[in-house]
């Protein structure tokens, strides 16, 4: 989820840095609509 909304953030395709093993274990991530700044937030 960290990473996912981190790419989305930046602009980067998430996709493209996984690799097809990861993509296949990770596939859930791609519904999910978690903002970064939450997650920044929650870690400062």
């Amino acid at each position: 989820r960290v990473f996912k909304s981190w790419t989305d953030e930046v602009g980067a395709e998430w996709e493209k840095l996984y690799t097809a093993a990861l993509q296949k274990k990770f596939l859930w991530v791609k519904n999910e609509k978690i903002n970064w700044k939450e997650i920044k937030e929650s870690y400062q």
